[in-house]
């Protein structure tokens, strides 16, 4: 549900729902009090509830019960007294508000639930399901461009920390790492934490003279605010397979590590070198 109504122009509930009002007011007011058409004031309400902020909720819910309200009345109710049309007015608005309110606390919840599926619970950053899910679209969108660089991090004897100084202290290294990645983050670039003490990234550099600078900084980067990392590039082409690409990263990652740890290494397509 989420995913379809993302989709929806925001500029456009508004509008929309207003039409639909007016449309059922009108079918409400021509079918008279035999035929009732009031069950589809849900669906604009539905719409803006889902969608929108409480206030413009609430000033909808207004909007419909006058409309609902005045149909009913100018079809039928002009017999009704006062005391019945204020009545009727009043339990209208109790079970459309009681609605909208329960609609975007179930809207609320599905949102968290997103965001818990989709975070890593110790960073905040993107988990590897939704890292693999953001470079896929990236890949496949016109947002693909310059030289996207993909790069697999590794906090440097990880475990020889968690050992001698506790997991808490590892923890809050790994929220550090996780905070120095985002901070590099520029437009349509993004971050993940894949597992463990491994970490992602996504780079779109102008040229390999901005691929080479921007690496070289972030290693700098993780040594002075979080950690010493090895690093493991590669250069990501349209269209080519993720896992060939995780592939090409691990093993430049791998020949971090053979060469001492604490540097980049950048695999070109053809060769590996070391970030200088």
């Amino acid at each position: 549900m989420n995913k379809v109504l993302s989709r929806i122009n925001l500029r456009f509930v508004w509008p929309v729902a207003l039409l639909i009002v007016a449309i059922i007011a009108a079918a409400d007011y021509y079918s008279g009090v035999l035929i009732t058409v009031s069950a589809f004031y849900l669906l604009p309400m539905f719409l803006v509830a889902w969608t929108r902020t409480r206030p413009e909720t609430h000033l909808l819910v207004f909007v419909i019960v006058i409309a609902w309200t005045s149909a009913n009345y100018l079809s039928d109710g002009a017999h009704l007294s006062q005391g019945v049309i204020a009545w009727n007015f009043l339990i209208r608005w109790l079970h459309l508000t009681l609605t909208a309110e329960l609609i975007r606390y179930v809207s609320h919840l599905l949102k968290i639930n997103s965001e818990l599926a989709n975070t890593d619970s110790l960073t905040g950053i993107p988990n590897r399901r939704s890292f693999n899910s953001k470079m896929e679209n990236m890949l496949a969108s016109s947002a693909f461009g310059k030289i996207t660089t993909f790069i697999l991090i590794d906090v440097d004897f990880f475990k020889t920390i968690n050992d001698n100084h506790g997991h808490q202290y590892g923890d809050a290294l790994l929220k550090r790492v996780s905070q120095v990645l985002s901070k590099e983050c520029m437009k349509n670039e993004f971050c993940g934490r894949l597992g463990g003490d491994e970490f992602a990234i996504l780079l779109c550099c102008e040229d390999f003279t901005d691929i080479n600078n921007r690496i070289k900084r972030l290693a700098a980067r993780l040594s002075d605010e979080a950690a010493s990392c090895s690093l493991g590039t590669a250069i990501v082409n349209k269209g080519e397979p993720i896992a060939d690409i995780f592939e090409q990263a691990d093993k430049a990652l791998y020949q971090t590590k053979l060469g001492g740890r604490g540097f980049a290494t950048i695999f070109d397509g053809t060769s590996y070198h070391k970030a200088i």
